[in-house]
């Protein structure tokens, strides 16, 4: 998001920064005369007030009722998360509690991913998402086929980044053949990228062999990882939004689940709003998606060209604790970047 420096007194700016951060903590309209006095806001109620009309004529802060406090405009809440807001740092126990998630050993980077959105979440307070948009190549390394009855074996695919794959097939394969097969396998194979493994490749395959099942094999372990590479969005702490008196009304939350159901078009929407360059908050009617416009979003890329890139984001109302969440965000998509990359260096 690009940075416009609109020029404000500093006293208006001051008064605004108070205004964003009571609000936050007590989602109650903010009056004048309950902030006077307060962080250097020496000037009078009746000051006051007339400052945060000229915000309100400004487009920084909205009057719900005719007879109650202000609250922050979107606009509002860039000019604070751009210029005002001051990071709070997150506590020994919150660092460490994420650590410990993510120091855990996963069979697969989805259960990491989920983890970290976990923890994320309920430290939070928010919706969390997380997610890879893009994988690194995979290149086969090795194979093993492991028998368990007639009519049935386990296959375990490692490739050379580290990962590991591995299905049951439902195949009458003799089990006498199965060690040719493993060392032809792992002969033939080594070293190719899983991507070439197509159905033309396969079809050429069949043409120069006098056996089907070598091809059998491949093409299920390739329809498998065809599966399993497409984007999967993990999705955690939903409940935590119920504790937010934005969504006492259901209806809302049901937006924010249906939105979270619609995987292909949740994706592309978080595809144009994050950048690999770094965090990205999105506030309210800067959202891409007209329905998702009550909700901002603290979002973070996570990865490398290795490890192969992803997101991590919180979701929840325009009054978020910012000051809070945006170093939670950032610090946690940065400890799945360094287990990324210890997992599979």
């Amino acid at each position: 998001m690009v940075k416009i420096e609109e020029p404000l007194d500093q006293k208006k700016e001051r008064l605004l920064k108070v205004v964003v951060n009571q609000y936050i903590q007590t989602a109650s309209p903010v009056a004048s005369l309950s902030i006077e006095g307060m962080h250097g806001l020496d000037s009078s109620s009746a000051t006051l007030r007339n400052w945060m009309s000229d915000l309100e004529q400004s487009g920084y802060l909205k009057q719900p009722h005719a007879s109650s406090g202000r609250v922050p405009t979107d606009k509002g809440y860039r000019h604070y998360v751009d210029w005002l807001m001051k990071r709070k740092y997150l506590s020994a126990k919150e660092r460490k509690w994420i650590s410990k998630e993510m120091d855990k050993e996963f069979d697969e980077i989805d259960g990491m991913l989920k983890a970290a959105a976990r923890i994320v979440s309920y430290i939070g307070g928010y919706a969390a998402v997380a997610f890879q948009f893009a994988v690194p190549t995979l290149v086969f390394k090795k194979i093993e086929l492991v028998p368990i009855d007639a009519q049935r074996f386990l296959y375990v695919l490692v490739t050379e980044n580290g990962f590991v794959f591995d299905r049951i097939l439902e195949m009458d394969v003799p089990q006498d053949k199965l060690e040719f097969l493993n060392n032809f396998l792992n002969e033939h194979f080594s070293g190719i990228p899983l991507s070439q493994i197509n159905d033309q490749f396969l079809d050429d395959l069949a043409d120069e062999m006098l056996s089907g099942i070598i091809v059998r094999i491949l093409r299920a372990v390739s329809q498998f990882l065809e599966r399993e590479s497409r984007v999967k969005i993990l999705v955690e702490g939903t409940n935590q939004l119920l504790k937010q008196p934005e969504f006492q009304d259901i209806d809302r939350l049901k937006t924010l689940m249906e939105y979270f159901e619609q995987g292909d078009r949740f994706f592309k929407f978080f595809e144009r709003i994050v950048s690999k360059a770094g965090l990205n908050v999105v506030i309210g009617d800067e959202n891409p998606l007209k329905n998702f416009q009550d909700f901002s979003v603290v979002a973070s890329p996570f990865g490398n060209d290795q490890t192969g890139y992803g997101v991590l984001a919180l979701v929840g109302p325009t009054r978020m604790d910012y000051p809070h969440v945006v170093p939670l965000v950032e610090y946690a998509s940065n400890l799945i970047s360094q287990s990324l990359s210890q997992v599979l260096s």
